[in-house]
């Protein structure tokens, strides 16, 4: 069953030093992220509302007693590095991506943060070996792709977390996956976030 629910909320929402911590990412991602060509250039003035605050629209689709979380193909950190910020210590966040660039991005903003629950994990998708409670995919594949690539890593209990695109449907879920398809709160996203689990 697909049901929409609005929220409307901003960075005022959070403590002021989770707000500087987000800012600080959201500054490495402009200092080096976007020279390597992890982000797009045209994106250097909408970084806050387009990535960031756009990543943490899945921070209340993690149920509380999660322990570890995936970020596929996790690019630029996005939506695994504002998640972990925010999100409690306990939950253990892995950011996986293959490619070298990606990786030493990565790897600089984990220590640059000081993220003690996040682990970079150098891999292809398809070579982790590792279970978690939720999967991450954002600008990652085509829904089935995503599914496909997450239900090899989910627990029987998990779900992913897909950031869906303007022209998701309902009919575009996978087969083999239960879809909840909850819409954005007003921010730059092209749609809404869809929760798969297993039927």
């Amino acid at each position: 069953m697909f049901h929409v629910k609005h929220e409307g909320w901003g960075l005022e929402a959070f403590p002021a030093q989770v707000r500087d911590r987000l800012q600080h990412y959201a500054a490495l991602l402009e200092v080096h992220a976007i020279p390597a060509g992890l982000i797009a250039k045209g994106d250097t003035s909408t970084l806050m509302t387009r990535h960031v605050m756009d990543s943490l629209r899945g921070m209340t689709l993690i149920p509380s007693d999660v322990r570890d979380v995936v970020d596929l193909g996790s690019g630029a950190g996005l939506p695994g590095i504002p998640l972990a910020l925010v999100l409690p210590r306990q939950m253990r966040f892995t950011l996986v991506d293959s490619r070298r660039s990606r990786i030493s991005f990565l790897e600089l903003a984990v220590d640059d943060l000081g993220l003690s629950n996040v682990r970079v994990l150098s891999s292809r998708v398809e070579e982790v070996s590792d279970e978690f409670d939720v999967s991450l995919a954002r600008g990652f594949a085509p829904p089935t792709d995503s599914w496909n690539a997450a239900s090899r890593v989910l627990r029987p209990r998990g779900r992913l977390l897909y950031w869906a695109g303007a022209t998701f449907h309902p009919t575009s879920a996978p087969q083999g996956a239960r879809g909840e398809s909850v819409g954005p709160p007003g921010l730059e996203s092209g749609g809404p976030i869809v929760i798969m689990t297993r039927q």
